[in-house]
């Protein structure tokens, strides 16, 4: 009976849990789950506090030649931080083409215009 008692007394608390953090005036609390799915990324100041509290302030390398001749430790930094190096990359890349639709000035030597349509071929013969 108190194992029953016990779940129960733990769904409520999470359900209060989620009714609370649906309130307008919640707090945020960043983390590496609370972020993952999060559409807010880079333009939320919580997840970049977050952020600067727990990455080191310089990284160790990774060394430039071949991942057979790295350590274990460096093949396991490389994982851990891959996924988060592509996620930059791609919101940098992203930010950049929107700079680029205004001109050459923000982008030097690149700019952005209207595709090409292209050409539907509806008789092959």
């Amino acid at each position: 009976m108190f194992t029953l008692f016990r779940t129960l007394s733990v769904v409520g608390e999470m359900e209060e849990a989620v009714r609370l953090s649906h309130a307008p005036d919640a707090l945020r609390t960043a983390g590496e789950e609370q972020c993952r799915c999060c559409r807010a990324g880079d333009g939320c100041p919580t997840r970049l506090g977050w952020l600067s509290a727990v990455l080191p302030t310089a990284l160790p390398p990774l060394p430039r030649d071949s991942e057979r001749d790295w350590t274990p430790a460096h093949r396991l930094l490389f994982l851990e931080r891959e996924r988060e190096a592509r996620d930059w990359l791609a919101a940098r890349k992203e930010e950049i083409k929107a700079l680029a639709w205004e001109g050459p000035g923000p982008v030097p030597v690149y700019r952005l215009g209207p595709g090409r349509i292209p050409e539907t071929i509806t008789d092959s013969s």
